[in-house]
């Protein structure tokens, strides 16, 4: 063997050898690989057996989303800005509940839709706009009496950010709230984040001007974020007046919370079925986001109109406990609607804590209506409540009315 031979065999075994290293190697792991599959919409439209494919990416039923997008046609929803002529009618408006209801935003939705990313940015603002604008439209702020309360949801940080950031550290607006017991919000204001509740409700439309919104003798129901005014009524503090609460005043709290809890789950649900509240708003704008919020909304009281049956896991918000009392040991108490300040305020509460007084509750009307309507109402079951205790020697006027009609 000459020497070009060896040189040759050396070069060969080389070679071999590079070839069995680079075969052992393993490739780096890719970590957290979400994949996501391409939607075949028109057949989830026609086949039954995929129903269970709405509630779940949807967050309602198909015969809700098909009322949906039924609705927004005949408002003359028409996509003029995403003019691609390929995807359906129906798959362009699936794309912004899926987005609402995803935390995956608009890169995931867009894989799902089978659209570009900046193609369903354009159809969730059409959308948003015209939820928006219909909205506006027919709108205002009907005089009735409820549970106020704000719920922060996070946002990214805008350009001009002073304001926004909240007590918890992050950028955020204060979505301020007055729901029926029904669970459908009836007044909505968006504030900056680093805003208090006192501060929305004192700024707020209502909150300005409350006594001219509601009939004598109702209020609302807020929790110890809130100043204490006579038609704003508010829990007992531990420790208020220098000892701890006495058990007729834990009562009260306890009935109070009870008729509270209603605004608490309102925005479990509304955060629990449209999910992309859960994740950071990254809209470009704060109009936009604000669009957006303002259209989950429309679409959670749209949903409890359709009376949809989709199960949803409410989304906990984190509150602080309050005092509990034994159902048995409630009392009930009558209330008189007054005006005035502070000082009227704390005077209802102490008569509700009054020793010898029957419970009874008025708290929400279970329709949205108008002023007028809840008007007339009122005075009828102030009567129907007043007829069921006219003989018990333990009523007392003077009275406000907390809780639920029996």
């Amino acid at each position: 063997m000459d020497r070009e031979d060896v040189f040759l065999l050396i070069a060969a075994l080389i070679a071999n050898v590079v070839a069995l290293v680079a075969c052992s190697r393993h490739g780096d792991e890719v970590l957290q690989r979400r994949t996501v599959t391409v939607l075949h919409f028109e057949r989830l439209l026609c086949d039954s057996t995929c129903e269970g494919w709405f509630p779940q990416h949807l967050r309602c039923s198909k015969a809700s989303f098909l009322a949906i997008a039924k609705l927004l046609k005949l408002r003359g929803l028409l996509f003029a800005n995403a003019v691609v002529k390929q995807h359906s009618y129906e798959i362009k408006i699936a794309a912004a509940p899926y987005f609402f209801a995803s935390s995956g935003g608009y890169r995931e939705t867009a894989t799902a839709v089978g659209m570009s990313k900046s193609y369903v940015i354009d159809i969730v603002n059409e959308v948003a706009r015209m939820v928006w604008m219909q909205l506006r439209r027919i709108s205002w702020y009907p005089g009735v009496v409820g549970a106020v309360d704000g719920s922060l949801l996070q946002i990214d940080r805008p350009e001009d950010y002073e304001g926004f950031y909240c007590r918890k550290g992050y950028p955020a607006i204060n979505i301020q709230a007055i729901v029926s017991a029904s669970n459908k919000f009836m007044s909505v204001e968006i504030r900056p984040g680093s805003w208090s509740d006192s501060k929305c409700w004192k700024h707020s439309i209502i909150g300005r001007d409350a006594c001219s919104f509601i009939p004598a003798g109702t209020h609302f129901i807020g929790d110890s974020g809130y100043a204490l005014l006579p038609y704003l009524m508010v829990p007992f503090a531990e420790r208020e007046e220098g000892e701890e609460l006495n058990s007729q005043q834990r009562r009260y709290n306890f009935l109070h919370s009870s008729t509270r809890m209603a605004v608490e789950c309102t925005f479990g649900l509304w955060k629990g079925r449209l999910r992309v509240l859960q994740t950071v708003m990254d809209e470009n704008t704060l109009i936009k986001t604000m669009h957006v919020v303002m259209a989950t909304i429309v679409l959670h009281n749209l949903m409890l109109d359709l009376n949809d049956d989709t199960q949803i896991t409410s989304f906990v918000e984190t509150s602080e406990n309050e005092d509990s009392v034994p159902e048995s040991e409630l009392p009930v108490f009558f209330l008189h609607g007054v005006t005035g300040n502070a000082t009227n305020g704390r005077n209802i509460q102490a008569n509700l804590t009054a020793e010898g007084r029957v419970v009874v509750g008025l708290t929400y009307c279970e329709n949205e209506c108008s002023v007028q309507s809840v008007t007339a109402q009122i005075p009828m079951a102030i009567e129907q409540i007043r007829n069921i205790v006219k003989n018990d020697s333990r009523f007392n006027s003077g009275c406000h009315f907390v809780g639920r009609l029996p």
